[in-house]
């Protein structure tokens, strides 16, 4: 492959993930991303033949969105900025207890802070929780049974990782 067909290929890509912010950016539908790219095709911009679907917009989306966050999160630690984090706790359509995890930082002192979803969790039921804890203090978990206090939790729990 020749250098010209290389700058080719690279922009008919940096125009599909273009596509693909767009559709993010924008909060539209995963499905109006291959409309797009359709009707960049009538306008005759070069898209070559690759990354159409709507499933490789997904794709595209959680890759650029992993990157941003991980040069955010460096940022952050860089520049040794002050944060706030924010935890709710939602169900997930499926029924089950989800725990979401925001951040909130200025990356550099001259701009607003910015909030960003750092992590989403899926949550334990407390019974699954007291028979993780059972199988790994078996005293503490019984006493927390009894007396069922955040204390006892806590105590039991200081080396057992839920998060």
């Amino acid at each position: 492959m020749n250098a010209s067909s290389q700058e080719s290929v690279f922009e008919s890509t940096a125009k599909v993930f273009m596509t693909a912010y767009y559709v993010a950016k924008n909060n539209k539908p995963f499905t109006d991303f291959e409309s797009l790219i359709d009707l960049q095709h009538a306008n005759s911009a070069d898209l070559g033949r690759v990354l159409h679907s709507k499933t490789v917009c997904v794709d595209i989306i959680e890759h650029v969105s992993s990157q941003m966050k991980k040069e955010l999160l460096k940022k952050i630690i860089e520049t040794k900025s002050k944060i706030t984090v924010l935890a709710d706790e939602s169900t997930s359509v499926g029924h089950k207890s989800t725990l979401i995890v925001f951040l909130k930082a200025s990356v550099d002192g001259d701009m607003e802070p910015i909030a960003f979803p750092l992590d989403l969790e899926s949550m334990r039921s407390f019974a699954e929780e007291v028979e993780e804890l059972q199988r790994s203090c078996s005293g503490a978990a019984e006493e927390l049974l009894r007396n069922n206090t955040m204390v006892m939790r806590l105590r039991c729990m200081k080396d057992y990782k839920t998060f």
